[in-house]
């Protein structure tokens, strides 16, 4: 079930399967428990790499609570990827290619292989809505395989 702001559909993007799972399980951080923690907020369609975050409520966001990577966090960009053309190419050739590229940025991030990583990976794909607002860019991300939270960087960790 997707969560979505009718203001703000435009901006959200989708979440892939890995967390999902994660957000399904999640409480909500309030606001006040933000500020204490040092967390932010950041938009899905201005991510940046080494950026940390926790992960969503709902499969469709606009924003993201990030964190320190040396705090416990769900989540890491290590990748972005820019994608051509002017139409739409769908959720599920969005999905296809996510998982190739994501893949393949893996190990120059992390130091170590995919296929011998304790860590999974995960991406952000533009909607229909964003991707109508010129957001055409899948945001790579690195998890615990286990649904665990990091607790540093995963940038050459070799996890």
């Amino acid at each position: 079930m997707s969560i979505t702001t009718p203001s703000l559909q435009g901006n959200h993007r989708t979440l892939s399967a890995p967390l999902r799972t994660l957000a399904a399980c999640a409480a909500a951080a309030s606001l006040s428990a933000m500020a204490l923690a040092g967390c932010a907020t950041s938009s899905v369609m201005h991510m940046s790499i080494g950026q940390c975050i926790q992960q969503p409520e709902s499969d469709q966001v606009s924003t993201v609570e990030t964190v320190d990577c040396s705090k416990p966090h769900d989540a890491e960009v290590f990748f972005l990827h820019k994608l051509e053309g002017s139409d739409y190419p769908g959720q599920e050739s969005l999905a296809s290619t996510a998982e190739q590229v994501c893949v393949a940025a893996f190990q120059g991030y992390v130091g170590t292989s995919y296929e011998e990583s304790s860590l999974d990976v995960t991406w952000f794909v533009p909607t229909t809505q964003s991707w109508a607002q010129n957001d055409h860019e899948i945001v790579c991300m690195v998890t615990d395989m286990q649904g665990h939270k990091l607790n540093q960087s995963a940038k050459n960790s070799g996890l």
